[in-house]
């Protein structure tokens, strides 16, 4: 069995793409292209999945030499297409590829094998540059198998140019792919045209209504913004769409800053600005936040809690809770003496907060005392004053 080389093939991002027009050879891209599809549903790899995958230029050379590798070993190729899945216990003995790996990439080398493994897929294979140890190949034909028919497959070179051989054997992901220039392309039956690749440039696998689908050059399967003029097994070029992952860091921000003011604003609602202490009969505790909400209440006697099963209050504006309190302790005769004191300590309350209250005991002359933090707020002498 053939020794397998990390490094043995890589994609050219220097090189352009050569690209053969024509009608005749539209069609034929155009049913290669079909086929290829329809095989690689067979093993449950989809367009959409691809397009998702962003393997860096490195990577992409490692899953490019794994394919090559497993199309050209009779035994571990026929064990693929039976089980419609990668042989990773073998891929781990024979390559020493990580488990972690080869998953990470599932569809993108099935994707690589489906295209390389047959010879009648001549046209897409033939968009790809693809180098070996620094020299420019076409694949014609990408393995050596003897089957009953003595298919003879080869890889023949058409170009030659040197290229420094790639050092770094980390499958790391870099986010390092170049932008590269643009140019155009020939429009003329039967002549090749030679164009270079930019970024979003690339053979097109599939068209909807918005959107294509593209092959590059350089083995990456890209969703791009649709070009009217393209169509399947033509060479398009657009815009990418954006998807999710183009918004993490926006979006990671954005919930960070909600986590952020959703926390600051429990924290001072849980904060404690004033307690509130209600001397009827049963002696009733309120703890109030800077919102001038009730947090917290309690009465330690039986009739103050049946008082506070009652009224309620939690999470209510204290104004409307004192105003309850007063009316409970009127209605079932918990005033003593006609008269009720309420101390408040913490923060002050500030004048016109007790509206409803002060409204209630001028119109059921009730007699309101109210120690505001060390002084006496005088709610009643208030009120009669602004009926007056």
């Amino acid at each position: 069995m053939e020794k397998f080389e990390k490094n043995k093939y890589s994609f050219s991002e220097d090189l352009p793409a050569l690209f053969a027009v024509g009608e005749t050879i539209d069609d034929a891209r155009r049913k290669q292209i079909n086929d290829i599809i329809n095989e690689l549903y067979d093993y449950k790899v989809l367009l959409k999945d691809l397009v998702v995958l962003e393997p860096s230029i490195k990577q992409r050379n490692i899953i490019l030499n794994l394919a090559l590798y497993i199309t050209s070993n009779l035994e571990i190729l026929e064990k693929f297409q039976k089980d419609k899945e990668l042989p990773i216990k073998e891929l781990r003995r024979t390559t020493f590829i990580s488990k972690s790996f080869v998953e990470r990439w599932n569809d993108y080398l099935i994707a690589y094998i489906v295209i390389f493994a047959n010879p009648y897929y001549k046209l897409v294979q033939d968009y790809l540059r693809i180098m070996e140890n620094g020299e420019i190949i076409e694949i014609e034909e990408v393995e050596e198998i003897e089957e009953a028919n003595e298919v003879d497959s080869k890889v023949v070179s058409l170009e030659v140019e040197k290229k420094e051989e790639t050092e770094n054997e980390e499958s790391k992901e870099e986010e390092a792919d170049e932008t590269l220039d643009k140019d155009t392309s020939s429009n003329f039956d039967n002549v090749i045209s030679i164009t270079r690749g930019i970024e979003n440039k690339g053979m097109v696998l599939s068209v909807t209504k918005r959107s294509m689908y593209l092959l590059t050059s350089v083995g990456e399967f890209k969703k791009v913004k649709r070009d009217r003029d393209s169509g399947v097994g033509k060479e398009g070029f657009g815009t990418k769409k954006k998807s999710l992952k183009d918004f993490k860091i926006p979006i990671a921000i954005f919930i960070i800053l909600i986590i952020a003011g959703v926390s600051v604003f429990y924290h001072q609602y849980k904060k404690i600005d004033s307690t509130i202490l209600i001397k009827t009969t049963s002696q009733v505790k309120l703890d109030v936040n800077p919102f001038g909400r009730v947090i917290y209440i309690y009465s330690s006697t039986d009739r103050g809690k049946e008082m506070l099963n009652e009224v309620g209050g939690l999470n209510e504006n204290f104004d409307e809770v004192l105003r309850n309190v007063l009316k409970y302790s009127k209605d079932n005769g918990m005033v003593p003496e006609g008269r009720i004191f309420v101390s408040i300590t913490g923060d002050p309350i500030k004048y016109g907060m007790l509206e409803k209250t002060g409204r209630y005991i001028i119109d059921n002359k009730i007699e309101l005392v109210i120690n505001n933090a060390g002084t006496e707020h005088k709610l009643n002498e208030i009120m009669q004053k602004e009926n007056s």
